[in-house]
Order: C-alpha cells, then sequence, then structure tokens
C-alpha cells in the first residue's frame, strides 16, 4: 500500500464526515469538507 499523504486522506475522508469538525485551533473550528 503506498503512502499518499494526508492530502488523498482527506478526500476520501470527505464524502464520510463532510461537515464535522476534524480541527480545532485555538477557537476556530475546521471541517474536513474545508480542509480536503
Amino acid at each position: 500500500m503506498e503512502n499518499f499523504g494526508i492530502g488523498s486522506w482527506l478526500q476520501r475522508r470527505r464524502p464520510k464526515s463532510g461537515t464535522k469538525t476534524a480541527v480545532v485551533a485555538g477557537k476556530r473550528e475546521f471541517s474536513y469538507e474545508q480542509l480536503a
């Protein structure tokens, strides 16, 4: 299995989790959709 980095993981995760919070940085929250 090849390692395609976090970029491909986000693309695969977006359909499953969409608007759920993926990252919290201080008071800001980013969804999987925003990161992908």
